[in-house]
C-alpha cells in the first residue's frame, strides 16, 4: 500500500504549474504540465497493485520452493534438493542458507568444485557454517590430491 501511495504521489507532481515574474520588462513564463486524468491515475494504481502482486507471488514462490529443497535435503535426494533450490534462486529472493545445503548437496554427490562454489556464495551471504564446511572440503580435496 506504501508503494501504491509513492507511485501515486509521484506522478501527482505533475502539477499544473504556470507562473510569470514581474518586475522586469520581460515576462518568463514556465513550462506548463497537467494533472493526470482520472483514467491515467487509476492505470497507475492498477500497475501498482499488479507489481506488489507479482512481488507478492515471487516471495511465496521463493518460500515453497525452498521448502521443498529442505525437505528433499533432509530425504537425501540431492538432486531433487539442487533442482528446488535453483527454482528458488530463480526468483531474485536469496538466503545464505539455500547456498549452504547446495554446497552440501554438491559434496554429496562428489561434486566438490560446484560445492566450493556454493560454499562460497553462502559465506558472501552471511552464512557461519558454510565456513567450517568449505574448510572441511578443502582439507578433504587436499587429502585426495596427495
Amino acid at each position: 500500500m506504501k508503494k501504491i501511495f509513492i507511485i501515486l504521489l509521484l506522478s501527482i507532481q505533475s502539477f499544473v504549474l504556470k507562473a510569470q515574474i514581474y518586475g522586469s520588462d520581460q515576462s518568463i513564463q514556465l513550462p506548463t504540465m497537467s494533472y493526470p486524468s482520472i483514467s491515467e491515475v487509476n492505470e497507475m494504481a492498477n500497475y501498482a497493485l499488479i507489481k506488489a502482486r507479482l512481488e507478492h507471488l515471487r516471495e511465496e514462490n521463493f518460500k515453497e520452493y525452498t521448502k521443498l529443497a529442505y525437505d528433499a535435503y533432509n530425504k537425501g535426494k540431492y538432486n531433487y534438493c539442487l533442482y528446488y533450490s535453483e527454482q528458488a534462486l530463480s526468483t531474485n529472493y536469496y538466503s545464505a542458507d539455500i547456498y549452504y545445503i547446495r554446497g552440501i548437496s554438491f559434496e554429496k554427490l562428489g561434486n566438490y568444485k560446484d560445492a566450493k562454489k556454493e560454499y562460497k556464495r553462502a559465506i558472501r551471504k552471511g552464512s557461519t557454517r558454510a565456513v567450517s564446511a568449505l574448510k572441511e572440503l578443502k582439507e578433504k580435496t587436499s587429502k585426495k590430491n596427495k
